[in-house]
C-alpha cells in the first residue's frame, strides 16, 4: 500500500512544480519587460533633456548673433555720424583755407570742436557710452529657472 501513496505525491508534486516554474518564468519575463520599459523611459527623458539643452544653446547663440549685429549697427550709426561731422568740418576748413589763409588758426579750432566737446573726444565718448546701451533686454529681466 505504500507504493500507492508515493505515486499520489508524485502526481501532485510534479504539476505543482510545473505551476511554480511557470509562475517563476512569468515573474522573470515581467521583470525584464519592466526593466526594458524603464530603460526606454529613461532614454526618452535623456533625449528630451539633450534636445532642451541643444535648443537652449541654439537660442543663446542666436541671441548673441543678433546682439552682435545690433552692436555693429549702433557702432556704425554713432561713429558714422561723428566722423561725418568731422569730415564736413574738414572740407569746410579746406574750402575756407583756400580762400582766406589768414583765418586758418581760428577755423582749425572751430573744426576740431562741437558746441562743448572736441570731435575726437566726442567720438571716444560715443564708443564708451554705446556698450551701456548694448545690453539686451533679456539680460535686464530676472532669471527664472
Amino acid at each position: 500500500m505504500e507504493t500507492i501513496k508515493n505515486p499520489v505525491y508524485i502526481d501532485v508534486l510534479i504539476p505543482l512544480m510545473v505551476i511554480i516554474f511557470i509562475i517563476g518564468v512569468g515573474v522573470v519575463l515581467l521583470y525584464q519587460h519592466f526593466q526594458k520599459n524603464l530603460f526606454i523611459h529613461k532614454l526618452k527623458q535623456e533625449t528630451l533633456k539633450a534636445n532642451y539643452h541643444n535648443d537652449l544653446l541654439r537660442s543663446n547663440i542666436k541671441a548673441e548673433e543678433e546682439e552682435r549685429k545690433r552692436i555693429a549697427q549702433d557702432l556704425h550709426d554713432e561713429m558714422g555720424a561723428v566722423l561725418s561731422i568731422m569730415r564736413m568740418n574738414l572740407v569746410l576748413l579746406e574750402h575756407k583755407a583756400s580762400r582766406l589763409m589768414c583765418h586758418l588758426p581760428r577755423d582749425l579750432k572751430m573744426c576740431a570742436s562741437l558746441p562743448r566737446m572736441p570731435l575726437p573726444v566726442c567720438a571716444i565718448s560715443v564708443t564708451g557710452s554705446c556698450p551701456r546701451n548694448w545690453r539686451p533686454s533679456a539680460w535686464l529681466k530676472p532669471w527664472k529657472p
